[in-house]
């Protein structure tokens, strides 16, 4: 997996990464235990970006992603959107 450099002085990540919005935003329900297996096999492809946002299940997708990552969490970035507002 190539990686970019964030910014000029920021952590170097995978050129690809990975948006966890549809595990909990946009397309229906989606299997846990197939998400957590396609975010670690992501990671076991070379990905170390990951992005989410509050917005995703009000803060479920990113407690989501934390479980995904246990194990390798300081091997990767994880990008988050916030100041949301429910409608």
């Amino acid at each position: 997996m190539q990686k970019r450099k964030l910014g000029t002085n920021g952590p170097e990540v995978s050129a690809i990464g990975y948006g966890a919005m549809g595990f909990h935003l946009a397309y229906g329900s989606a299997d846990e235990e197939a998400g957590l297996a396609t975010i670690r096999r992501a990671y076991d492809l070379g990905v170390t970006f990951f992005d989410t946002a509050e917005l995703y299940g009000w803060g479920e997708n990113e407690k989501f992603i934390g479980r995904a990552i246990t194990g390798f969490r300081d091997d990767v970035v994880l990008a988050t959107k916030f100041g949301f507002t429910p409608s």
